[in-house]
């Protein structure tokens, strides 16, 4: 029964770090299912793309290693924005630079009628978010992870990146910021 104990708060740690970056990444599944019943005859280009957005969250884990709480407390402008590019896709407007040129040349008049009826339950759905998000951070048991532990996770983040973007620029004949700005939240961060 003595052992039980630390594996159960290790098993907790990792299940709320699965559910914030679930919570990250959920933005980048709603797409994929756009993309899948919108674009797309196959799955594995959805799933990729999911794959890059974490991949891209993970990237900047060797900055953070000493408090990697810091790190998911900072992530939490994403959860914020979240519910709206999630909103978005509900229109069919990818996370990207798309939504946020919409949402520098609309007026209040427009987003009042785009949002008619939805805005109570989208204020909810973001306090939500964040709640659950906070929620998960502060069970996380841990502030700091190994330094090899997290050189490997932003070297084979890395690489795993400048791999898609090889592939997206001689494979599939992208430009290279046309491949920043499909990836989500490279390319919310284009559109600013």
């Amino acid at each position: 029964m003595i052992n039980d104990k630390p594996f159960s708060k290790r098993y907790a740690s990792f299940a709320a770090l699965i559910v914030a970056g679930i919570l990250l990444l959920l933005p980048a599944i709603s797409n994929m299912f756009l993309d899948y019943k919108t674009n797309s005859p196959s799955i594995t280009d959805p799933v990729l793309r999911v794959i890059i957005s974490a991949v891209l969250f993970l990237m900047p884990v060797i900055f953070f290693y000493r408090n990697i709480k810091l790190y998911l407390m900072l992530l939490s402008v994403w959860i914020i924005l979240s519910p709206l590019f999630i909103f978005g896709i509900i229109y069919y407007i990818r996370p990207n630079f798309e939504l946020i040129a919409i949402i520098f040349q609309t007026n209040t008049v427009e987003i009042k009628e785009a949002t008619k009826g939805y805005l109570s339950i989208f204020f909810l759905v973001t306090i939500g978010y964040l709640l659950i998000y906070f929620l998960a951070i502060k069970n996380v048991n841990f502030k700091r992870i190994p330094l090899q532990a997290a050189l490997i996770i932003s070297t084979v983040s890395i690489l795993v990146f400048s791999g898609y973007v090889i592939k997206r620029k001689y494979m599939d004949y992208y430009k290279p910021l046309d491949i920043l700005e499909d990836s989500y939240p490279l390319g919310v961060v284009s559109g600013l």
